[in-house]
């Protein structure tokens, strides 16, 4: 499965053809599972052979995906105590987690707060849009094994950025160990 936490323009038939055929040419073995963020949030069906996630919990391949919402009511509402969620993809980080950009905390409070409080920690979340941030990070939560979830950042822009590449790579996550099995191209 692979998971995309957003940043891509697709804004016409054509560039989601394309991102769709770039999708569909990965070498990974079951479904493409993305979410937009803050660009082409609205394109979701521009892109034929993805799981396209905005603001819902839906299950894929018997796993749950979570994307992203902006306000704790709405994060309390989607993601009750009792919710049974095993990997959370949003664009955006949790608050005080993998979010800081250019010296500001950008992250999600009630995010952080929703996670923090299920009952069930999920296995894995992953996330994107703070690119200053990308690579694995740890989600303090009281009933997970060890104290904390791993979140993966995978913001790619500064894999353009030789200083930056060796680090700016896909992870491979083997479930439900949550291990990081592999990482690079």
């Amino acid at each position: 499965m692979l998971l995309f936490p957003g940043d891509v323009e697709v804004g016409s038939v054509a560039e989601g053809r394309a991102f769709s055929h770039w999708l569909q040419g990965l070498p990974i073995k079951g479904p493409r599972v993305i979410t937009w963020g803050n660009m082409g949030r609205n394109a979701a069906e521009l892109v034929p052979g993805a799981t396209v996630i905005v603001d819902a919990i839906q299950e894929v391949n018997g796993w749950l995906e979570l994307d992203e919402a902006e306000s704790v009511a709405f994060w309390s509402r989607l993601l009750p105590p009792s919710s049974d969620v095993d990997i959370i993809l949003t664009h955006g980080p949790p608050r005080g987690i993998a979010d800081t950009a250019r010296g500001v905390s950008r992250g999600d409070i009630g995010l952080l707060k929703a996670v923090q409080a299920l009952e069930k920690p999920p296995l894995l979340w992953v996330c994107g849009h703070i690119h200053e941030q990308y690579g694995e990070h740890r989600v303090p939560h009281p009933r997970a094994p060890g104290g904390s979830i791993l979140l993966i950042n995978s913001a790619a822009y500064y894999v353009q950025k030789p200083e930056h590449a060796a680090k700016v790579q896909p992870r491979v996550v083997a479930l439900p160990e949550v291990k990081v099995v592999a990482q690079g191209a």
